[in-house]
């Protein structure tokens, strides 16, 4: 199997785990749940790098659009692994604080 195959099996994989990940959220309260599809794309960013990640993201994310009726989340998580991503690639090796970077970000923003 050459690189690419490789790349694109893992990928694939990694896809499932988030998806499921996202399928097996924990309701918190007033229609919050904490989902564990973020895991599966942080190890995207870490492992297979940009397009991988945001694959990943977004099929990840198409969960949290049927758990809350709305595309906002899948955005947003799929821009966060971009994110992510980039800041990893470019200087920031640690991926808790690029993620905390775009948090912080994407905090301020909104």
């Amino acid at each position: 199997m050459n690189v690419v195959a490789k790349q694109a099996m893992a990928t694939l994989l990694l896809a499932v785990v988030a998806f499921a990940g996202n399928m097996i959220s924990l309701p918190l309260f007033f229609g919050v749940h904490f989902i564990f599809g973020s895991v599966a794309v942080m190890l995207a960013v870490n492992l297979l790098g940009l397009r991988s990640a945001v694959c990943v993201a977004l099929v990840g994310g198409a969960y949290t659009w049927v758990l809350w009726g709305h595309p906002y989340a899948m955005l947003t998580l799929t821009l966060e692994a971009f994110a992510v991503s980039l800041l990893y690639r470019r200087g920031v090796k640690n991926l808790v604080l690029a993620d905390l970077a775009f948090w912080l970000v994407m905090g301020r923003w909104r």
